[in-house]
């Protein structure tokens, strides 16, 4: 019989297998579990070589798996001015945000860029974008650009704006939008979308890009959170590479599963499907599936909808970043190549578009087991989930959202109506529909406990409960974070629930979020981190 080199023992073992099995001890062979039960039942794996551990009756959950994030680009993030108000109370308007990015001009050489990212317009005081006029007051020698704290907006300075040749008679990219001032064509620093590509490239402003040392302190800070197996959602082939030489010199932290953007800059879709496959591919980084692109953010109006928004006088509805023929030609391409695809759709028409691209691929290629995914999907509309049930396709609502946009949402942008079915957790998930819950990071902090406080309260940042109908259970919160994320990415057999045969990915919590008031999940400390039966963080 096989002997465990690790027993854990004296356990509130949540196992979220199919049938949510309590167990009070777990035994593992080298980085495998393979038996799970009572302690009784894992004393004949026991050796005199075995190592036991008691958890002192505290809880063990399954590795948190991160469905949608960008483990990656974050790390590059030290290059940039962190503009983000949460938990810095030195940040509360824009003059804050000037003064910070004046300190980095005052320490940059003239001409050089001033970089600055998660800016969050409802949390200044002013409650309204960056300009250019806002960021001339940083520096008239240097070009500034400020990412919003969703990445689909950019602000810029006259600087910038003049190295780039954008000016009244630059039309706007596909896409994307540069925003004018009132009245005229004159560009007022405001970036949108696809136009932000466009900036870049004409100013040659190339982003900072990540050591190997930086992926590392990043995926440290995921297991901190007690995730185990991380996600970029959308990388470069750059970075990926990197990535996987962190891997060879056992410098991460968690394992990471790495979605490309396609089509990557200057590749085809074809040119890009073909690159994928040249890497060797490990436990520690796996490849997920294409990310494309079909809309932007809600809170930025750039959300495509079918209904305007609420409260938009000029009926303005979001707009599309590709024609739904091309978004349609690309999908099947990468179908055709072997690939699933996850697409970013915020706004129901752009989850209309994406639906026609995946139902043309599934029935071109003939496909039975794609696990195509919507990426946040949080307009989606009752009819859309009928279609997404019928194709067998996945989702990844973004959790978050309601806590702190769900009011700007219910009064601004979408109305009550659509902002109290936003993100349709329990109509999806009793429809059984993979689901899975995200935080974005770093967007949104990478917190899963706070991510499943949020689905299961459904409570905003005012403390109006949006959509009590749309709250589901501790128990499938849980696994909307752990198990049906590995199923959305086709690795549900070997992580994802505590079984035998299953990586040795465990997170132990000093609460059991099944058990405690539901409003405390988010208080709830993540005191150690297991990955491949290796300790990789300890409270």
């Amino acid at each position: 019989m096989e002997k465990a080199s690790t027993v854990y023992k004296n356990g509130n073992i949540i196992t979220l297998d199919e049938n949510n099995t309590i167990a009070e001890a777990v035994a593992v062979t080298d980085d495998t579990i393979i038996a799970v039960g009572s302690f009784n039942e894992m004393e004949r794996y026991i050796s005199r070589n075995t190592e036991i551990i008691d958890l002192g009756g505290k809880t063990m959950l399954p590795g948190f798996y991160d469905s949608h994030s960008h483990l990656l680009s974050q790390a590059a993030n030290r290059h940039y001015v962190d503009l983000s108000a949460f938990g810095n109370d030195n940040i509360k308007s824009i003059s804050d945000c000037i003064g910070l990015l004046k300190e980095k001009a005052d320490s940059t050489p003239e001409g050089h860029w001033v970089l600055g990212l998660r800016f969050r317009d409802i949390s200044m005081a002013e409650n309204r974008p960056l300009t250019r006029d806002d960021l001339d007051k940083v520096s008239t020698k240097h070009p500034v650009f400020v990412l919003e704290a969703s990445s689909h907006v950019a602000y810029v300075n006259s600087y910038a704006l003049e190295k780039s040749n954008v000016s009244e008679s630059t039309a706007d990219p596909d896409g994307g939008v540069f925003g004018r001032y009132a009245g005229t064509a004159t560009p007022n620093g405001i970036i949108e979308e696809a136009a932000i590509k466009y900036f870049t490239n004409a100013a040659g402003l190339k982003q900072p890009s990540p050591t190997k040392e930086d992926i590392s302190n990043v995926t440290y800070q995921y297991a901190k959170a007690g995730v185990t197996t991380a996600n970029d959602g959308g990388t470069t082939f750059e970075t990926l590479e990197l990535a996987l030489e962190a891997a060879e010199q056992n410098q991460l932290f968690t394992r990471i599963v790495v979605n490309v953007t396609c089509p990557h800059s200057g590749m085809s879709v074809k040119e890009t499907c073909r690159r994928a496959k040249q890497y060797n591919y490990n436990k520690q980084v796996i490849f997920g599936c294409m990310k494309m692109m079909q809309d932007g953010s809600i809170q930025n109006g750039t959300a495509y909808l079918t209904k305007p928004y609420h409260n938009n006088k000029n009926g303005e509805r979001g707009y599309p970043w590709l024609e739904k023929e091309t978004l349609a030609a690309n999908v099947i391409e990468a179908a055709e190549n072997g690939f699933a695809v996850q697409c970013h759709c915020n706004g129901d028409a752009a989850i209309d578009d994406v639906l026609d691209a995946y139902e043309a691929a599934i029935q071109r290629c003939n496909i039975t087991d794609g696990r195509f995914t919507l990426v946040h999907a949080q307009t989606i509309r009752p009819d859309q989930l009928e279609r997404v049930k019928r194709l067998g396709i996945a989702i990844t609502f973004f959790g978050p959202h309601i806590y702190y946009y769900g009011d700007r949402h219910y009064d601004t942008y979408l109305g009550p109506e659509r902002a109290e079915r936003m993100n349709p957790y329990h109509e999806a998930i009793t429809m059984c529909i993979p689901t899975t819950i995200h935080t974005d990071a770093p967007v949104f902090p990478q917190d899963p406990l706070f991510c499943i406080w949020c689905a299961v309260n459904r409570v905003t940042a005012e403390g109006r409960i949006l959509g009590q109908e749309q709250r589901i259970s501790p128990l499938e919160a849980l696994k909307s974070y752990t198990i049906y994320g590995a199923y959305q990415y086709h690795e549900e057999t070997i992580k994802g629930s505590i079984e035998s045969g299953k990586q040795a990915d465990f997170v132990i919590l000093n609460e059991n979020p099944l058990e405690c008031n539901p409003i405390k999940i988010k208080d709830i400390t993540v005191l150690e981190t297991i990955v491949g039966n290796k300790q990789v963080y300890k409270l």
